[in-house]
């Protein structure tokens, strides 16, 4: 099975980037602002995450939604 993150088929809605994580505008958005946030290394279910990456995620999110 592909996976649209990994292919990079929404780089063009990418707004923000580093060493762990990237973040996009949604392609769908629900509403203005929707950001869909991904950890660069592929997991497939939430539960494989590792929590000290999920809890950076979660700061990031927070600071991202901030910023917008």
């Amino acid at each position: 099975m592909s996976c649209e993150i990994c292919e990079n088929q929404f780089e063009k809605n990418l707004i923000y980037e580093n060493e762990k994580i990237k973040v996009f505008l949604a392609p769908n958005p629900a509403t203005s602002g929707h950001i869909q946030l991904f950890p660069k290394e592929h997991y497939s279910i939430l539960e494989q995450i590792p929590q000290d990456l999920l809890a950076y995620m979660t700061a990031a999110a927070n600071k991202i939604s901030i910023l917008l």
